[in-house]
């Protein structure tokens, strides 16, 4: 063979084993959660502290797990419409923008994107073996992407990490759901408007955040799609965050501000009325332990210390991840006879609520133990003489914060801000009724729990206008099959005359 030739082929060998991007047989992969943005980074060293708010902390969990000499790659995660963050991958290629995760967006759709990425990640970086750490809903993204595992065949899933996953739900986001279906039913027309300009303000925070987003944080909503994950005999061990002591239901009492204790562990628990919470199906859920912090950098008004930021739980995740065997139970079954059976939804028991206004000079009604609060940035409120109530961001959002007062028994105060009377809505339960909701696919049928009601009406939203739901004698109804997902408004009108009570439910069908 001609010398030149020789040095050609050589050259051009060289040159292609220059440009390919490393293998990483073994890697982590980071999910940041609920409205935040991650850029893709890959394990080179000069992406170190440049893997987003999220996880670029000198204290949080990617320096952690690289100073462990594990391979770690970001999640590329956006907020709606937007491009993302820019990638960080200067040994290899980015990926695409079907595998960018929407963090305002629907739950089955963003795990579908992790799936991408995954198989993305087996293509261009050659990884087979996978540990996944999601924050938030980066934990619920990642279950349905473990259940969408015909997606990434070649690569196995070892375990997930979650920080702070609403497992079964916010009990933030269920009362910020409940204010946006109420009605302000007054027969004066000034309350009419101060109520209703607070509820809007509720409305505004759910839009910037994202409304599917906040409609699937819900404890109804993920009651109906827990059932239909499957992922096998998955090692998923769930970190919670308990700074918040006691503002909220008991069964998500501590809480970090957005996702209760029971919640972020993924357990059964009970309500306010002894009703049972079930736990998700996850035969292997492991305790990571529980941490006095907020649930992230949103809630730093509260503390700086978030499940983020700390230490303690950076730590944490290194030993979970270091004791993963890779001879253990796969996350991914790819369909197979060890994949979970899939029960059957169970009944949903929804309060019924309405929403009251202060008196001219910012007093409220004597709350019930279900009752709950949401205040504009700058009002206090205070129960009779003991002083402030203990309040949290609705949603993370530091312009309406919500709390309750469980064992206050005098009347609530609303001091400060320009308007206290336009500043507060008390959310009140009704006492005697609720609403029972049973899912059969795209059937459901629906009972008033308590003393028979003069009149009820069930709307469904199409398409962001709320459409009558006919229902049969026996409350059943058909929901649009079309959607997987549905939201009904159910009205209840106790006897003639009387002001309606609203209970609000987003489902997966």
């Amino acid at each position: 063979m001609p010398a030149l030739v020789l040095t050609a082929i050589i050259a051009l060998a060289f040159a292609a084993s220059a440009s390919a991007a490393p293998s990483y047989p073994e890697a982590v992969v980071l999910v940041s959660g609920f409205d935040t943005q991650t850029p893709f980074t890959t394990p080179d060293p000069s992406c170190n502290g440049k893997e987003g708010e999220a996880w670029d902390p000198s204290t949080g969990v990617a320096a952690a797990l690289k100073a462990a000499e594990k391979k770690v790659f970001t999640a590329p995660v956006r907020q709606g419409g937007s491009n993302g963050l820019t990638p960080c991958d200067p040994d290899g290629p980015s990926p695409p923008q079907s595998d960018y995760i929407d963090s305002n967006g629907e739950v089955d759709a963003n795990g579908a994107a992790l799936a991408g990425l995954l198989a993305f990640l087996r293509d261009n970086y050659g990884v087979q073996r996978v540990e996944l750490v999601g924050h938030s809903d980066g934990g619920l993204w990642s279950r349905s992407a473990i259940t969408q595992d015909g997606a990434y065949k070649g690569v196995s899933i070892l375990s997930l990490t979650t920080l702070g996953t609403p497992h079964t739900g916010s009990f933030i986001a269920d009362l910020a759901i409940d204010t946006e279906g109420a009605k302000c039913e007054s027969e004066h027309e000034l309350l009419r408007f101060l109520c209703i300009a607070l509820r809007t303000s509720v409305e505004a925070i759910i839009d910037d955040l994202g409304e599917t987003t906040t409609k699937e944080l819900t404890n109804d909503y993920l009651a109906t799609w827990n059932p239909l994950q499957t992922i096998g005999e998955c090692p998923v061990t769930g970190i919670a965050g308990t700074f918040v002591p006691g503002f909220s239901f008991p069964y998500y009492v501590p809480d970090d501000g957005l996702v209760g204790e029971a919640s972020a562990l993924a357990r059964s628990a009970k309500d306010i009325d002894e009703h049972t919470i079930p736990a998700p199906s996850i035969p292997n859920f492991r305790v990571g332990g529980t941490y006095p912090v907020v649930h992230g950098a949103s809630m730093k008004y509260l503390s700086k210390e978030s499940l983020l930021n700390t230490e303690a739980i950076s730590d944490k995740v290194v030993e979970i991840v270091g004791e993963t065997q890779p001879s253990g139970p796969l996350c991914n079954v790819a369909g197979g006879a060890t994949a979970s059976v899939v029960p059957s939804t169970p009944s949903l028991r929804l309060p019924l609520t309405r929403l009251v206004l202060p008196t001219s000079r910012g007093y409220l009604p004597v709350p019930n133990k279900e009752d709950a609060v949401i205040v504009r940035r700058g009002v206090h409120l205070t129960c009779g003489a003991h002083g402030q109530l203990p309040l949290a961001p609705l949603l993370g959002d530091e312009r309406l914060r919500i709390g309750q007062a469980l064992s206050c028994g005098q009347r609530l105060r609303a001091r400060g801000g320009t308007k206290p009377r336009g500043g507060a809505l008390l959310i009140r339960r009704d006492p005697r009724r609720d609403v029972i909701l049973k899912l059969r696919g795209d059937g459901v049928q629906l009972r008033v729990r308590g003393p028979h009601p003069q009149a009820v009406w069930v709307l469904h939203d199409d398409h962001g206008k709320w459409t009558p739901l006919p229902l049969d004698r026996f409350g059943r109804g058909a929901l649009p099959s079309r959607a997987p997902r549905s939201a009904l408004r159910i009205r209840v009108r106790p006897q003639p005359g009387a002001r309606i009570w609203t209970a609000t439910a987003v489902l997966r069908h």
